[in-house]
């Protein structure tokens, strides 16, 4: 999971590395789920599994201030099981909260509402 967190903003990898520790599931950082190249970006985006083309439309990934955390499984529906992730993004709130940052916002892929991506978690700086 370290090297996949490359490039991805030092905040948001102390939020992972807090979240994967404190996690009951054994939780991993996905194959492109760190920081992103415009051509891996497109990749994702024509698989439809994002809404950004990485060119026209940039993701947060592409800039190292998004990064998606899943369960550590060799079948896809459990990586991805929505209960399981539920709970993780709970608990991703919980641990952000107690970290403080009052100059940056934590979002979380579960709680939008046209395209909900529960491995997602993104900051911004305000």
């Amino acid at each position: 999971s370290l090297k996949r967190m490359q490039g991805v903003d030092p905040l948001l990898v102390i939020f992972a590395e807090r979240l994967l520790k404190a996690s009951p599931y054994d939780l991993t950082i996905p194959w492109m789920g760190g920081r992103r190249t415009p051509e891996q970006q497109r990749e994702i985006f024509e698989a439809g599994n994002s809404k950004c083309d990485g060119t026209t439309k940039k993701s947060n990934h592409q800039s190292g201030n998004a990064i998606d955390i899943v369960i550590y499984s060799k079948t896809v529906a459990e990586m991805y099981d929505a209960e399981k992730l539920d709970e993780i993004g709970k608990l991703g709130k919980q641990i952000w909260a107690e970290m403080g940052f009052k100059h940056c916002a934590l979002k979380w892929g579960g709680d939008w509402k046209n395209f909900v991506d529960r491995p997602h978690w993104e900051i911004s700086k305000s």
